[in-house]
């Protein structure tokens, strides 16, 4: 007796091994994520080495200019998504 489960394999004409999509959005995405974690490596290496100063210039910040700059970048992601989805559908 076959279940759900056996009828959508046994449904299926090709079965794909391996990393889906094509190989060369790899070649983008890889260096992509290693430029965008080289400032976070970068201040955790300049934070260890004087982890006091880092701690007293923390004081020093202004956050509202900190807030600002975060309701600007998601205002931005959100505008993105929004012209996406809006290609998306267009077509």
């Amino acid at each position: 007796m076959l279940t759900a489960i056996d009828a959508v394999i046994s449904d299926r004409k090709t079965v794909t091994t391996g990393i889906p999509g094509d190989p060369g959005v790899f070649l983008f995405v890889l260096p992509d994520m290693s430029m965008f974690g080289l400032p976070f490596l970068s201040f955790i290496c300049e934070h260890s080495k004087n982890a006091s100063l880092f701690n007293e210039s923390r004081f020093a910040l202004d956050v509202s200019l900190g807030a600002i700059n975060t309701i600007v970048l998601l205002s931005a992601s959100v505008v993105t998504i929004g012209l996406v989805f809006g290609v998306w559908f267009s077509v």
